[in-house]
């Protein structure tokens, strides 16, 4: 691979917080990958609304489509159809579930179908709906149409007061579950395999 050039994503700035971006998918008509924004250290804050970029490697042009939906998506999944979708991250979780509902929203994730250049405006998934309310983090692609979630078990994590990203991230209570975006059906939980670290 040879460097040629870059491109910017000036466009994809937030005014008061640090700009990410999730996965990156390359499609037939180029690069997609999600915006998201969160403050640090200390990610108390986690804005909603999501930002799509798509970036044409033939001619270098970059687009921008804002969504006010989900929010900080990271992990994603392909089908074998071409439908990406994108899921909320651990910076979500967080804030959402430990500095109240002002901060993120509830875990979700959103699609982009194949041959599309934004967002599924009739498509939104609410994670927590499939998980017990629980707080859920993608992690990775488990099959077709199935992924695989951290899953936290509040009643278990014995979080301290004010608790810290940290405390959240390593608290043991996570568990695998394995939800499927093709179903409305509870993400199930696999007991066979023990909690993440």
């Amino acid at each position: 691979m040879v460097i040629t050039g870059r491109v910017s994503l000036a466009g994809a700035d937030r005014e008061g917080f640090f700009t990410g971006f999730g996965d990156v998918v390359r499609r037939p008509d180029g690069i997609y990958f999600p915006g998201q924004w969160y403050t640090d250290p200390d990610p108390d804050r986690v804005p909603s609304g999501s930002l799509l970029v798509r970036l044409d490697p033939e001619t270098d042009e970059v687009t921008m489509v804002s969504d006010s939906r989900c929010t900080s998506m990271l992990s994603s999944l392909t089908t074998g159809a071409g439908d990406t979708y994108w899921f909320s991250d651990m910076f979500n979780a967080f804030a959402h579930s430990q500095r109240g509902p002002a901060n993120g929203v509830p875990d979700c994730a959103l699609r982009l179908r194949a041959g599309e250049t934004s967002f599924d405006p009739d498509w939104q998934l609410n994670t927590g709906a499939r998980t017990g309310d629980a707080p859920a983090v993608a992690v990775l692609q488990g099959g077709e149409t199935e992924m695989w979630f951290r899953v936290l078990d509040e009643s278990l994590a014995q979080l301290p007061e004010a608790a810290a990203i940290g405390d959240f991230d390593v608290a043991d209570a996570w568990q695998w579950y394995l939800l499927d975006v093709a179903s409305d059906a509870p993400a199930v939980r696999n007991d066979q395999r023990p909690p993440p670290p």
